[in-house]
């Protein structure tokens, strides 16, 4: 019966260690569940209530919105802040869009790549472009450079002629005194006054216009150094310079033509003035001849007496 009682003994300690071993495995079993159901309920981004990562993108593209509306563009730094933000509310859109694409791997990341390699082409090309404005920019500041160069050597010119005139005015006061002026020489010398004061306020204008040409080409070349102007800006500031540069090159082109004209009316005048003196000069070797005759006659007179 001790023996009996003995093998008893061993199949109930091999009972109860089964019923253990089966408790074990239910409840490993029931705690794998739990286990993968928190794993999937994490791994679906699906609702934005569920998902915390989802709800603070919603957040932030919120409130990048709402600055988005309300900062403004009249200043460099508006301007650097709104471009700020676009940028800022295409990388939320883009988290977003990949936070509730495909649970694929391969499809998630590559998501990742096609949507940022579109954000990093259009800064590419946005370089560019910004790139071809400012060598368009740079030639056209040559070009003024060039038209300075003009303005300069049209100015030295003009003064020369100024010169020419008032050195032609004081030798004509001191050959003709103005009432030994005939009408025809008065209306003359009227002309070319008119003239030199006509030339005076043309220089004038070009030398304004030059200086207000160089003052916008100043502050376009601030704008092209901050690189953030909208692009109407710029093609404003290209048709404006494009008009101010067909200005000064139509001044300078009427400028050198009415010098042209000028020197030729004081060749004309030189010549003319030449002709009246030696005209003058013939009269006057006339009188003296004459007064020559009448003193020889006067003598022979009181000779005869």
């Amino acid at each position: 019966m001790d023996a009996l009682t003995a093998h008893e003994w061993s199949y109930a300690l091999i009972l109860e260690a089964f019923v253990l071993l089966l408790a074990l495995l239910a409840f490993f079993v029931w705690r794998n569940r739990i286990l993968k159901r928190r794993l999937s309920t994490a791994g679906t981004p699906g609702d934005g209530d569920d998902d915390p990562i989802q709800a603070w993108l919603e957040k932030e593209r919120a409130l990048t919105q709402a600055r988005l509306e309300q900062v403004g563009d009249n200043t460099p730094e508006a301007r650097h802040l709104k471009a700020a933000c676009e940028f800022r509310q295409r990388v939320l859109d883009g988290e977003r869009q990949v936070r509730t694409g495909s649970e694929d791997e391969s499809l998630y990341w590559q998501h990742v790549s096609d949507y940022y390699d579109n954000i990093n082409k259009g800064f590419l090309a946005q370089v560019h472009e910004l790139e071809d404005r400012l060598r368009l920019q740079q030639e056209r500041i040559n070009n003024l450079e060039g038209f300075k160069e003009q303005v300069f050597k049209l100015s030295e010119k003009l003064q020369a002629s100024r010169q020419t005139i008032l050195k032609l005015d004081e030798e004509l006061q001191k050959l003709l005194p103005a009432e030994s002026r005939s009408a025809e020489l008065e209306a003359l010398l009227q002309g070319l006054a008119d003239e030199k004061t006509q030339l005076e306020e043309q220089m004038k204008l070009v030398e304004n216009e030059y200086e207000t040409l160089m003052k916008n080409a100043e502050v376009l070349q601030q704008q092209i150094a901050e690189k953030h102007p909208p692009a109407s800006e710029h093609e404003e500031e290209l048709a404006s310079l494009k008009e101010e540069n067909e200005f000064l090159c139509n001044q300078i082109a009427t400028l050198l033509k009415q010098e042209l004209v000028h020197k030729n009316q004081l060749t004309s005048q030189e010549e003319s003035f030449d002709k009246q003196l030696h005209e003058r000069d013939e009269e006057l070797a006339a009188t003296q001849n004459k007064l020559a005759e009448m003193e020889k006659k006067y003598l022979e007179l009181l000779e005869t007496k």
